[in-house]
């Protein structure tokens, strides 16, 4: 019988402020930071770092790309905020 091998997949280290996040390259899950971004709106997110244990990632193409992500959640969030606002003015009670 062939012994299996276990290969390790490679891992990715986001570092915003001093908050750690580590992903996996194979399937990131980024709940943690979309929550940690959702709280934490006054960042200065294009500060944040990565690393990689992986010898093929591109990580600045990551950094970069994450950090539009995160310029563009941010948007959609001040959009909905301010559209919510509008609605709330709109109601006869809250005039």
């Amino acid at each position: 019988m062939a012994e299996t091998t276990e290969v390790a997949v490679p891992r990715i280290h986001i570092k915003i402020i001093d908050q750690n996040f580590d992903l996996s390259t194979d399937n990131p899950s980024l709940d943690s930071l979309v929550d940690y971004v959702v709280n934490h709106r006054d960042v200065d997110y294009s500060q944040l770092s990565v690393t990689c244990d992986g010898e093929n990632f591109d990580i600045e193409s990551f950094r970069k790309a994450l950090t539009e992500e995160i310029k563009e959640l941010l948007i959609d969030i001040k959009i909905n905020e301010d559209d919510l606002e509008k609605a709330l003015e709109q109601i006869p009670d809250r005039q």
